[in-house]
């Protein structure tokens, strides 16, 4: 009898699981939005920009205004990804970020980048010893090869990653980056150089150097200029981060950051 209660509470689990393979819906990563409104006639005053997030006296169509010229600023400053390898997962079509500001009248924006899965493959010890990378794919990534792993119950769909640039202004009509917070494959913030991130363009170049996409790698500047792949998000595809994608993905809040822990900051 004992042995045919064991066989059903197996059984039940396996059409358990079987249910999450099969039917799982995963959310989608929003694509790039349509053509934005490029030929504003007049930027408002620094001081604006800056205080438009504290100044209760503005009423809100002002605000909104205010809000929109910022974004359009935000969308003027390309980012890109740089790797030298192609991890597993695909990057999503657009990067997704948040604006805030502080006391000292810097602008500060939390990016969020999307990769279809997180899986341990790729020129790394991991992979090298080949049984390391099996049974983190096999639990962590892929619970079996079949379903859902503990990467997906404990985050959420995809693999989500941060970083947060902090801005200045730059007369009217541009943001100089002066911080860059990203982190590093153990998931610690770190600060990366902005002269080793910031090309004669203004680019911003993040590395990805991990299978884990993290983005606090070094040098990315001089891995773009040697012909490292090179993935740039600006303009449509730079959106602002909505209330349903933090929702859908298990995002967290600044609060509590549940994924992409520097983007969350100040």
């Amino acid at each position: 009898m004992e042995v045919v209660r064991r066989s059903h509470f197996l059984w039940a689990i396996y059409l358990l699981m079987s249910q999450l393979g099969t039917h799982e819906v995963r959310p989608a990563w929003p694509g790039p939005a349509s053509a934005v409104n490029q030929n504003r006639q007049q930027l408002p005053l620094k001081a604006d920009l800056l205080t438009y997030t504290t100044d209760v006296s503005r009423n809100a169509p002002e605000k909104a205004t205010l809000r929109e010229l910022l974004n359009e600023l935000v969308r003027r400053v390309p980012i890109c990804i740089v790797s030298t390898q192609p991890w597993a997962g695909d990057l999503g079509s657009s990067m997704l970020y948040r604006v805030s500001s502080d006391k000292s009248k810097n602008v500060h924006v939390g990016y969020f980048a999307y990769w279809t899965t997180e899986r341990p493959w790729g020129d790394n010890t991991l992979t090298r010893w080949l049984l390391p990378a099996l049974a983190i794919d096999a639990f962590y990534s892929h619970l079996l090869f079949l379903f859902p792993g503990i990467q997906r119950v404990m985050y959420g769909a995809g693999d989500v990653e941060g970083v947060r640039i902090t801005y200045k202004l730059g007369g009217l009509d541009r943001l100089i980056p002066v911080a860059i917070t990203a982190d590093d494959d153990t998931h610690r913030e770190v600060a990366v150089n902005v002269n080793d991130a910031v090309d004669d363009q203004g680019r911003v170049m993040l590395f990805n150097d991990v299978w884990s996409h993290q983005l606090g790698g070094r040098n990315a500047r001089a891995l773009a200029s040697t012909g490292a792949q090179r993935r740039c998000f600006n303009g449509e595809s730079l959106r602002p981060l909505t209330d349903g994608v933090v929702s859908a993905f298990r995002l967290g809040s600044p609060a509590n950051p549940r994924r992409a822990g520097p983007a969350w900051g100040t």
